[in-house]
Order: structure tokens, then sequence, then C-alpha cells
């Protein structure tokens, strides 16, 4: 693995940048540290990032995971700085779960993890922007930093994400769609998550700062957005789909 940043652990996942002849990127530190909607790319294979385990990883999940996991637990464990023009902002360490699993069912857990991973994805990008629109008059000309609201919409949601992610990967190797409950509860999980966070981010400042109108004006926006994202309708939809069969 080309080392090309501060994660130095041998089993940092990497990318593929076909700019510089396919030679891998490992992921870099950052705020917040490494959550889960790096769980894919770091354990297994995150095809819409471009993203997957490293070698030492994939030669556990291929050769090793069954036998060892049948016996002793185990984890991916992942540290390193968070790197600001070559100086230390923060150390973060973040251990992740690693399943014993046949190659029919890690085919099956990549797809249906990535289904939840990317809901939350489209969620959180909709939630940061509509808190900008309730903070500023002229979001378009704002630069700052709002990596916060993504760090605590990750965080809130994290403990849901391996609750379910441990569930679909005990599921027989023949499934291939989440279960409803499963789907029914992330949906609910997003659901509650971006307007419980919307809400505490918008409003709790003080009375003379506070613009209401144009509070209730992105929170309308955030609704309307959550409820005809693509990903968050198609979530929905297999919720019900055992109702409706």
């Amino acid at each position: 693995i080309n080392y090309d940043g501060p994660w130095v652990h041998p089993l940092t996942p990497y990318r593929f940048d076909p700019e510089k002849k396919n030679f891998p990127l490992s992921v870099k530190g950052q705020k917040g540290g490494l959550g889960y909607r790096y769980w894919l790319g770091l354990a297994l294979q995150d095809t819409e990032m471009g993203r997957k385990a490293a070698t030492i990883v994939q030669v556990f999940n291929d050769e090793r995971g069954r036998s060892v996991l049948n016996i002793h637990s185990a984890s991916l464990w992942c540290f390193g700085y968070d790197m600001d023009k070559m100086k230390a902002r923060c150390w973060y360490d973040s251990r992740f779960p690693i399943f014993a699993l046949n190659g029919r069912q890690r085919i099956n857990l990549v797809d249906l993890a990535g289904e939840l991973i990317r809901a939350a994805r489209d969620v959180v990008k909709i939630l940061r922007s509509e808190v900008k629109s309730a903070w500023f008059h002229r979001p378009g000309d704002v630069k700052g930093d709002m990596s916060i609201i993504d760090q605590q919409f990750w965080q809130v949601t994290e403990s849901d994400f391996y609750r379910l992610l441990d569930k679909l990967a005990k599921l027989p190797d023949e499934t291939r769609m989440a279960p409803p409950e499963i789907s029914l509860s992330w949906f609910q999980t997003l659901q509650k998550s971006v307007f419980q966070i919307f809400e505490k981010t918008t409003l709790e400042s003080t009375p003379e700062h506070l613009d209401l109108k144009r509070i209730i004006s992105a929170q309308q926006i955030l609704r309307k957005k959550f409820y005809g994202n693509n990903t968050v309708k198609n979530l929905q939809a297999k919720a019900t789909h055992e109702e409706a069969a």
C-alpha cells in the first residue's frame, strides 16, 4: 500500500486514483475521526466511493476470517493523526467490527450495508444544507466549516447502524434484500435524527439571533428534500414491502 498521509496503520483502506496510474491513496485523518460511513471501505469494499480494504484485511476475510472468528473475536483497529498543513490537530482511533462471512454473504453485505450508508450520506448533505440556510441570510456566500453538523449526525446514528449491521451479517447467504424491519428501523433512525439535529442546531441560540421565518422556511425545505430523496424513498418502500405483499 502506498503511504500517502498520516494514517500509518497497516490496516488502512485505500482508493484508486486513475489520474495517478491507479496507485492507492490512503484515507486521511480528519475531524471527528473515522465513523461508520467508512466501515464498508475499511472492512470490505465501498464501490460508490472507490475504496476497498487493505490487502491484509482482504487476506484475513478470504483465508483466515471464518476459522479465527469461530474461536476468537476480532476487530479492525485504525488510528492516526488528523493533520493540517503538517501540524497534528488531534489523535483518533476507531475499531470496526469484522464478521465471519462466506463469499456470498460478503457480497450481500456489501450491497445491503451500502444501501444504509448511501441513505445516510444523502441525508447528512440535506441536513447540512438546510441548517446553513437557517443560520445565514445568504448561505451560498458563507464558506465556513460546517463539519460540526456532519459529526453530530454520524455520532447520533452510529449505534443504530452497527446494531443493524450485525443483523445483516447474520442473514443466510441466499438473502438478497434486507428484511423490511431493518429498512424500517434505519428509515426511522434517519428521520428522527435529521429533524432533531436541525431543531437543536437552529433553535438553541439567543433569541436576538433567531430568525424564525428563515428557520421555518429551511425546515419546510428540509422535510421536502428528505421525503423526496430517492434513496430515502427506496428505503421507505422496502420497509413497507412486506405489508404490501
